[in-house]
């Protein structure tokens, strides 16, 4: 039985050091076919690699259109993820691999893929045609979701088809010297996934592409032609995902990666949660009485602040005594103190339609039983007031009858 290795003269997987179930996987499926392949290393985004090509203008950082269509489609500009600069850069050490071996005929895969039963078979039949297309730059993709489960073994129906903007299936593909050293020429700057790169390149006639179809791969990881076995890393969970996956293989420097920004330095002053209390008149910042109505006033909470009768401001311009009577408005309500810490003594203070007063800061003098008995005072007034309104309505209106 003849090997892959006699059909190509460099296999290579990608695979990320962490990932041992896949290389295991990997190690297998070749061991299956009598063959061998060359690994390599995948870049994370927690490589030293992948930070120090970060910082250069290598990568495109921008918001642009990141799709193959020649800047043509309605395709929505967005910026690059780090997953997907990540993958980039990893195939990028696969086919520049190639190019400073001298390979002239490789394969590269990725680690999340099973071969065809009959893979070595397949090749051997579509030999000749593979050759005929490799007398130019070319790429030939071998997977796609056109051979369910495998299952199609009649070697007559296997075909390479020509195609113009080139195919989804960057986990297997064949491609010969010249067109990996296409690909290293135009590979900076990275401003497309490495999919999309590919085809951008297919599409601008720089690189020739055929598809192999009926598909000698599956993808373990999507699910392409098979059962999904791996488990496919998300695009919002991937820098957790590598932390925990590079934990055990390799140490990274995690500070120099600055992702979401936390606030270390916590202030010894406590936070003030300030209370809003609607007020029945508009103020001004001098010259005006504060005043609360008496629905705001009933202490229902704890943080609520206490009441007091005669009270100044302190920390406005000049320690003005704020004292201004409103007759209809008086009965109904009363004044009220807005302390200021004594940390902020030249705050300024804007009183509008709602007071913010510090229920942290309070007058020492102010007991429980004081506000208990301003509250009963305001109950009584109250019930004083509706029963008087109510006397002199049934007045008016015996009087208003007399007359008619």
């Amino acid at each position: 039985m003849t090997s892959l290795n006699s059909l190509f003269d460099g296999i290579y997987c990608i695979n990320l050091d962490a990932c041992i179930d896949r290389k295991r996987n990997i190690e297998n499926e070749f061991k299956e076919i009598n063959s061998t392949v060359t690994f390599i290393t995948a870049i994370s985004p927690l490589h030293k690699e992948y930070t120090a090509l970060h910082k250069t203008n290598k990568v495109d950082k921008g918001v642009h259109y990141r799709c193959y269509c020649l800047e043509e489609c309605k395709h929505y500009p967005r910026k690059l993820r780090e997953t997907e600069i990540a993958i980039s850069m990893s195939h990028y050490k696969a086919y520049h691999k190639m190019v400073e071996d001298n390979v002239q005929l490789g394969l590269i895969i990725e680690d999340d893929i099973q071969f065809h039963s009959d893979v070595i078979e397949i090749i051997k039949h579509m030999y000749t045609e593979i050759e005929k297309c490799m007398l130019e730059p070319c790429i030939i993709f071998c997977g796609g979701r056109n051979n369910p489960n495998l299952s199609i073994n009649d070697l007559n129906k296997f075909q390479l088809i020509p195609k113009t903007t080139g195919v989804y299936s960057n986990y297997c593909y064949i491609i010969n010297n010249s067109g990996a050293k296409k690909l290293v020429k135009h590979f900076y700057p990275i401003n497309r996934p490495e999919d999309s790169y590919k085809r951008y390149i297919i599409s601008k006639d720089i690189l020739k592409c055929y598809h192999l179809i009926p598909s000698i791969v599956s993808e373990l990881s999507a699910g392409i032609n098979a059962k999904p076995v791996f488990d496919r890393l998300s695009k919002k969970e991937s820098i957790v995902s590598f932390q925990k996956a590079l934990a055990t293989t390799e140490k990274v420097d995690v500070s120099t990666i600055k992702r979401n920004k936390t606030v270390n330095n916590i202030s010894s002053q406590p936070t003030l949660k300030p209370i809003q209390l609607k007020s029945n008149k508009k103020h001004k910042t001098h010259n005006s009485i504060i005043r609360v109505s008496n629905k705001s006033s009933s202490n229902k909470t704890n943080n609520k602040p206490k009441i007091k009768k005669h009270i100044k401001i302190n920390g406005l311009k000049n320690n003005h005594n704020i004292k201004k009577h409103d007759k209809k408005s008086h009965k109904n309500t009363q004044q009220i103190t807005i302390p200021i810490p004594p940390a902020l003594p030249d705050a300024n203070i804007t009183i509008s339609n709602s007071i913010i007063i510090n229920p942290d800061v309070q007058d020492k003098n102010i007991t429980k039983k004081d506000t208990k008995q301003s509250n009963k005072k305001l109950l009584s007034k109250k019930r004083k007031l509706s029963t008087m309104r109510s006397i002199k309505k049934s007045l008016y209106k015996s009087k208003h009858k007399k007359h008619h």
